[in-house]
């Protein structure tokens, strides 16, 4: 089988308060590890005050791909418009 399929990609580079505030809603889906969370989001959340209003992918440290199956499930009839990936590689290749 042959196929190809393009993803439009946007990389957006500013501070994690101003893009939280602006990305928070019920069409983004964070995709984050526990690690990450701990390390960046947590304290900014706090700190800040700021609530994410859009939904999450938590990433355990090996990703399984019936794992990304099962959450894209719940995702489906969600109008998700933003998917964005805090952390490494795994993280992005995930998202």
């Amino acid at each position: 089988m042959d196929w190809t399929k393009y993803t439009k990609v946007k990389v957006i580079e500013r501070s994690y308060k101003i893009f939280l505030k602006e990305f928070s809603n019920d069409e983004s889906l964070l995709v984050i590890s526990k690690n990450s969370y701990n390390r960046y989001l947590k304290n900014i959340l706090e700190n800040e005050k700021i609530f994410w209003k859009g939904h999450i992918f938590w990433i355990n440290k090996k990703v399984d791909i019936n794992q990304i199956y099962e959450n894209q499930k719940n995702y489906i009839n969600k109008k998700i418009r933003n998917i964005i990936a805090l952390g490494g590689g795994t993280t992005i290749d995930t998202a």
